[in-house]
Parts: C-alpha cells; sequence; structure tokens
C-alpha cells in the first residue's frame, strides 16, 4: 500500500490477484491504527473495542475504485515525487504500469505502460518476473523506475510524468549511461 497524498486521503493498494484498489481513508485513520498487528499481514482491519460503555467498532473500508492492473501478483506501488495522484505499479507479469487517479474522478486512468523484454527464447515470465523494485529521483533528471527480477536482471525505466507513452526497459550493467 502506498499513501499517494501524504495525508491518508488516497489509498492505493496492490493485490495478489492483481487489482489497484483506491481508497479515502483519512476518516478512519486514528481507529485503524488501533487495531490488532496480526491485521496486518492480512491487510484486513479488526474490530476496534474502546471503553465500556462506547464500543467503536471499524469495518472495512470499501474502495472507491478498482481495476484488474496486472496478470497475477502486484509485487509493489510506488508513488511518483511530484506528480499528483501518479504512481506506478508492479507485478508479476513482468510489467510496469504508470497511473493516476484522484478521489473526485473515481477511477484509474492508464498513462503509460511497458514489459521487461524476453532477451532469449529460453526467458520465461518466471525469469522476468519483478521481485523488487524502487523509484530514484535526483533534482537534474526525471524519475527513475528500478527493478529486480527472479532471473536476476536489474533494469532502469525512465518515467515521464508529463506524456502519455510507453516505456522501454533498459538492462542495467552497472555503467553509467
Amino acid at each position: 500500500c502506498i499513501d499517494l497524498t501524504d495525508n491518508h486521503h488516497t489509498i492505493i493498494a496492490g493485490l495478489v490477484d492483481g487489482t489497484l484498489r483506491a481508497f479515502t481513508f483519512a476518516p478512519n485513520l486514528q481507529l485503524w491504527k488501533q487495531r490488532e498487528p496480526r491485521y496486518d499481514a492480512t491487510g484486513s482491519c479488526s474490530s476496534v473495542s474502546s471503553a465500556p460503555p462506547h464500543d467503536t467498532h471499524l469495518i472495512d473500508e470499501r474502495p472507491y475504485a478498482a481495476i484488474q492492473a496486472h496478470d497475477g501478483r502486484i509485487t509493489a506501488v510506488h508513488a511518483i515525487p511530484h506528480a499528483q495522484d501518479q504512481f506506478i505499479s508492479v507485478g508479476y507479469d513482468a510489467c510496469f504500469r504508470h497511473w493516476k487517479i484522484t478521489p473526485s474522478n473515481k477511477r484509474f486512468l492508464l498513462l503509460s505502460q511497458g514489459c521487461l523484454p524476453q532477451h532469449t527464447p529460453a526467458d520465461t515470465t518466471e525469469q522476468r518476473r519483478i521481485r523488487s523494485s524502487v523509484i530514484i529521483t535526483t533534482e537534474s533528471a526525471p524519475p527513475t523506475l528500478i527493478v529486480g527480477t527472479n532471473g536476476g536482471r536489474i533494469y532502469r525505466i525512465p518515467i515521464s510524468i508529463s506524456h502519455h507513452h510507453n516505456h522501454t526497459a533498459t538492462a542495467y550493467d552497472g555503467e553509467q549511461q
């Protein structure tokens, strides 16, 4: 999950079934923080009880938007710095997608997407699955998505925050390009 707006207004969750879900969470944040730690592993909420005679229960929030974003598990979602309501999702399907969402429009807008290349016929989707990822930012360059795969490859993907286009993944060989 990511807090897209730093004020808990838009929470984006990437799920194991490949869906993205957007929640407006600010009203219940304090109650959510009181739930039992065991619910962190499942992504679910528990009932939260206050001292008698007042019982307060926190129910699972319903998403205001949901979309099937990847074929299989979403491994990460990353907010894009300085790009209001934009984020990247990456998944086991070896693909990465650039999205925009706002609570006012209540839908996900796909800005751009790409998939990691198959270098040889022996490269399987299993080897190209994105295992880990991070967004790197500097003042002098646009944000860059760095991804690592099950097969041990590392890719560098520049992210454009102003245009709709497909991204090209470049294998990173350790040298500055």
